[in-house]
C-alpha cells in the first residue's frame, strides 16, 4: 500500500521528479517490447469540455489504471491494518489516505488538487493541467530550467518536458520557487476539475494512462482478497499478543500461527493464483511490465510512471472557439462534400 503514497509524496515535495531533461526524453524512448497503446483525445478547444477519458480502439486496453492501483497496493494483510477491509478505488483515492501528512501545512491546497486530479485519471484515464506560455519563461528565469535544454527537447514534447516544474511553483496554490537571484517566481499552472471548460489564451497539458483489459480478472482477486479477512483480523491479533509474549505464551501463538496457516491455506492459495491470472494477462498484453507505452493521437508522450503511472502529453495552447461565420462556412462545405461523394458514385 506504501507504492503510489510515496510516488505521490515526491511529487507533493518540491523535489523536481525529472531530475534532467536527458533523463526525460530517455525515458520517453520507450522499449521495443512493449506494446503501443493510442489514445484519442480531443484537443482544446476554447469553450469546450475537456474530455474525461480517452478513446481506445485497441479492445485488449482500457482507460485508466484502476485496476493495477487494487493488483499492486491490495495486498489482504496490508489492507486490513490500513482499513480494517478491502477497500475500494474510491475509498483508496481519498486525501486522507494519500496525503494526510501534509494536513494543516501550506501544501494541502496543492495535495487536494494532486489528489483529486489523480483519481480523476486513475478511474477514467485522463487529468488536465493549465498553464500559460508565459509560464515557461518563468521557469527560465527563475533557473528551473535552462533556455538550451528547453529548446532541443520541446521540439518534439512541448511543455510535457517541464511537468511538474510548471506545478511546483503554482500561485494557485500558493507556492513559488526562488531563483538564483533570489526572488520568488511562481506560475499560473493548475489542476483543471472535471467538467470544465477549456479557456481562450491558456495552454493544456494531458496525463493520461491506459491499461489492459483485467476488470474480470481483477473482481475475482478482490473477492479472494476479502475472503481472506477473517484471516488477516485473526493473525493481527495473534501478531500482536506475540510482541509482548515470552517462553510458553510465545510458543503456544506460534503454534496458532502455524495452524491458521493451514486453516486458510486454500483461501490464501486462491488469493494467489487469482492474482497470478490477473498478472499473466497485464504481461501478455503489454508484452513487458504491466504499463503500455502510451502516445496520444499518435504521437509520443513523456511517461511519468514512477510517480504515478501517467503520461504527460503537451497539446499546447487552446484553438479557438468558432465563430458562427465559421459554422456557416462548415455548413456548407459539409453540404458540398455530401454531393460531391454522391455525384461520384455515379456513372453516366
Amino acid at each position: 500500500m506504501k507504492t503510489l503514497k510515496k510516488s505521490l509524496a515526491l511529487l507533493l515535495s518540491a523535489m523536481m521528479l525529472f531530475s534532467t531533461f536527458a533523463f526525460v526524453v530517455a525515458s520517453a524512448e520507450g522499449s521495443n517490447d512493449r506494446a503501443v497503446v493510442d489514445l484519442k483525445i480531443n484537443a482544446p478547444v476554447a469553450g469546450k469540455k475537456a474530455d474525461e477519458a480517452p478513446v481506445i480502439e485497441n479492445s485488449k486496453f482500457v482507460p485508466g489504471n484502476s485496476d493495477l492501483i487494487v493488483l499492486i497496493e491490495g495486498d489482504p494483510e496490508t489492507c486490513y491494518r490500513e482499513f480494517g477491509k478491502m477497500p475500494n478505488v474510491d475509498e483508496y483515492m481519498t486525501f486522507d489516505n494519500l496525503a494526510a501528512d501534509v494536513k494543516g501545512t501550506e501544501e494541502e491546497k496543492y495535495a487536494r488538487a494532486v489528489v483529486a486530479s489523480l483519481t480523476q485519471m486513475v478511474k477514467n484515464g485522463i487529468a488536465w493541467i493549465e498553464y500559460e506560455e508565459a509560464d515557461i519563461q518563468t521557469l527560465i528565469d527563475s533557473g528551473s530550467i535552462s533556455k538550451e535544454d528547453y529548446s532541443k527537447y520541446s521540439a518534439e514534447y512541448g511543455a510535457a518536458v517541464c511537468f511538474p516544474y510548471l506545478l511546483t511553483a503554482s500561485a494557485e496554490y500558493g507556492l513559488s520557487v526562488k531563483g538564483k537571484d533570489g526572488k520568488e517566481y511562481s506560475t499560473t499552472a493548475r489542476f483543471m476539475e472535471a467538467g470544465e471548460k477549456f479557456k481562450e489564451g491558456k495552454s493544456y497539458l494531458c496525463l493520461c494512462t491506459a491499461l489492459a483489459d483485467v476488470r474480470e480478472e481483477t473482481k475475482e482477486v478482490y473477492k479472494a482478497a476479502n475472503a481472506l479477512m477473517p484471516y488477516c483480523e485473526k493473525k493481527a491479533d495473534i501478531q500482536k499478543k506475540l510482541e509482548t509474549a515470552t517462553g510458553e505464551e510465545a510458543d503456544e501463538l506460534n503454534s496458532r500461527l502455524e495452524a491458521l496457516d493451514e486453516e486458510y491455506k486454500d483461501k490464501r492459495e486462491d488469493y494467489n493464483a487469482k492474482i497470478g491470472v490477473a498478472y499473466t494477462k497485464l504481461t501478455e498484453a503489454t508484452g513487458r511490465a504491466y504499463i503500455p507505452e502510451i502516445t496520444v493521437n499518435g504521437k509520443k508522450t513523456v511517461p511519468e510512471y514512477d510517480a504515478f503511472y501517467a503520461n504527460v502529453y503537451d497539446f499546447g495552447a487552446a484553438e479557438k472557439a468558432p465563430t458562427i461565420l465559421d459554422k456557416i462556412i462548415e455548413f456548407f462545405n459539409t453540404i458540398i462534400e455530401f454531393f460531391r461523394n454522391l455525384f461520384s458514385s455515379f456513372k453516366f
